[in-house]
């Protein structure tokens, strides 16, 4: 077998039920960059990934993807929630019978893979089936590691021979002895700076101006409605800033709308989705990037306020851009303050404003902080450096 700097080369079952790889056809997300990232490292490493995640309209169910063996197992229950979702009042009385479903064809599935495929180790994304799940890897011995992004649950706690996650201080107490705490992080080898955007500022017309830029699917603790606000403080005084949004997702009709009622029409760009190899591009165009995550955040259950880590804070800092984050969104203490950025009060739109202001007015202290951000992010913040770590986890607890 294949030797790698760490050790012998391994089968890995990378489960992943709720993260379509590549996300609909391009279009942003955070979890699936995620997954992507750590499957393509441990694929780089000379290990063979198995990603069993679901799949949108169209996509095969197996195919190899940038080497990584893609297995959309989970489709079948992800197209029924999508079809029973339309109609609220059937989903109303057939909620839990879809999950009985799901449980029985996940797992199903899931044994059926694992008996024809020997793997040494499963590394799944905690998800809510995922306790069930661990069943299945007890009875056939298989070791599970266990990634917790949001959402945990005790049986799978205490199934698992080790919990990666950012913040052991949000891990049930009782496990918190199994935690290898690793951050999350950016793919440093294409987000970086000094790639040439000259053909964006052409098409963008955005010579001569502050740039200020969020990347985003706009979920609503994005906080894309209190960056608008924001905004219109900003330009006030600031008339020569411009704020690009790359991303496209549900609500950004809404946003749209938002800006037009504000005659703001002028001072915003919405890309739409870009493909996650051209974001580096977006993000070098800017002097200033912005994660203002609003209070809901902490209000969509499973501790979400406290395992937040945000993928493109991280990419922002590889590209040594200065970062003006919420107080919600850096808990795990992302960005030092007036270090590599400022973290300014969460849901004050006047706060947000007055940290854009004094960075586009003061381009020393611009560069003072992406050049902190840059040095942060290949330090401690890599995607390499994850999977490096990764790999020596699992080559102490594979089968």
């Amino acid at each position: 077998m294949l030797e790698t700097e760490s050790g012998i080369r391994m089968n890995i079952c990378y489960v992943a039920n709720s993260i379509e790889i590549p996300y609909r056809g391009g279009k942003g997300s955070g979890g699936a960059t995620h997954v992507y990232e750590v499957a393509k490292g441990l694929v780089d490493r000379g290990h063979k990934v198995y990603l069993l995640c679901g799949a949108s309209r169209g996509q095969a169910k197996s195919e190899d993807f940038a080497g990584i063996h893609v297995r959309r197992i989970f489709t079948v229950p992800a197209r029924l929630y999508g079809l029973l979702k339309k109609y609220g009042i059937v989903w109303f009385f057939l909620r839990w019978q879809y999950h009985f479903f799901k449980n029985i064809y996940e797992f199903a599935a899931l044994a059926l893979f694992l008996s024809q495929n020997k793997c040494h180790i499963v590394y799944e994304r905690s998800a809510l089936n995922t306790k069930v799940h661990s069943f299945l890897y007890l009875a056939l011995k298989v070791p599970l590691v266990l990634e917790i992004n949001d959402y945990q649950d005790w049986v799978s706690s205490r199934v698992c021979r080790s919990i990666i996650t950012p913040n052991r201080s949000v891990i049930f107490e009782n496990f918190r002895h199994k935690v290898a705490e690793l951050p999350w992080g950016a793919n440093t080898e294409i987000f970086r700076p000094g790639i040439k955007v000259d053909y964006l500022r052409r098409r963008y017309n955005t010579d001569g101006k502050k740039v200020i830029i969020i990347v985003c699917c706009g979920a609503r603790w994005h906080g894309l409605n209190q960056l608008i606000s924001a905004a219109k403080i900003v330009t006030a005084t600031e008339q020569n800033t411009i704020f690009i949004v790359v991303g496209g997702g549900d609500h950004f009709q809404e946003y749209k709308e938002k800006v037009d009622s504000l005659g703001m029409r002028d001072k915003f760009i919405f890309t739409g989705v870009v493909d996650y190899a051209r974001v580096p591009e977006f993000i070098n165009l800017a002097d200033v990037a912005v994660a203002p995550y609003n209070s809901i955040l902490h209000k969509t259950g499973n501790q979400r306020e406290f395992f937040a880590s945000p993928l493109k804070v991280f990419e922002y800092m590889a590209c040594a851009k200065p970062v003006i984050i919420t107080e919600v969104a850096n808990k795990n203490n992302i960005i030092k303050h007036r270090q590599s950025g400022i973290v300014v009060k969460t849901d004050s739109p006047q706060e947000l404003a007055d940290a854009i202001k004094e960075l586009i007015r003061n381009q020393p202290l611009c560069f003072e902080f992406g050049k902190n951000a840059l040095k942060y992010a290949l330090e401690k913040y890599s995607w390499q450096d994850h999977v490096r770590k990764l790999e020596d986890i699992f080559n102490v607890y594979k089968n």
